[in-house]
Order: structure tokens, then sequence, then C-alpha cells
């Protein structure tokens, strides 16, 4: 049971595309209440902590984490 709440938890981080999602929101909503615990059995089985899912999906605290796409000029394709 805790497995699959555990994986439930990885997919809504992944999945976010809410600048406003943290990871102790999707925590407790999975189930998870002593965050530390949540975050060490996380990592232990996902080699990763649950903000580094969230940074990867483009969110984390608040803030996107993805970078604008410079423009190019004509010339830079020459």
């Amino acid at each position: 049971m805790t497995a699959q709440r555990l994986i439930e938890a990885q997919i809504a981080l992944r999945a976010s595309r809410d600048a406003a999602t943290t990871v102790t929101a999707v925590a407790t909503d999975h189930g998870f209440y002593q965050l530390g615990r949540f975050a060490a059995i996380y990592k232990k089985t996902f080699g990763e902590a649950p903000s580094e899912t969230l940074q990867a999906a483009g969110f984390i605290r608040g803030r996107s984490t993805h970078k604008p796409m410079k423009e190019h000029s004509d010339a830079t394709w020459i």
C-alpha cells in the first residue's frame, strides 16, 4: 500500500505543470505526513529527492526552472 502511494506521488510530481505545486502538498495529498521520512523513502526508492523530480517537471518552489530559448538571428545559422 505504501509503495502504491509512493508511485502515485512520483507520478504527481512528474506530471506537475502548476508553479504552485510543492513537494509537501503532493506528499500529504498521498497520505505521507512525516515529510522527512517520505523524502528518505522516496530517494531510496527512486534515486532522487522528490524536489529533484519536481524540478525536472519544470517547477520548484513556485518558480519555473525552464529557461526561455534564445532567439537566433539568421547570421547564426550560416
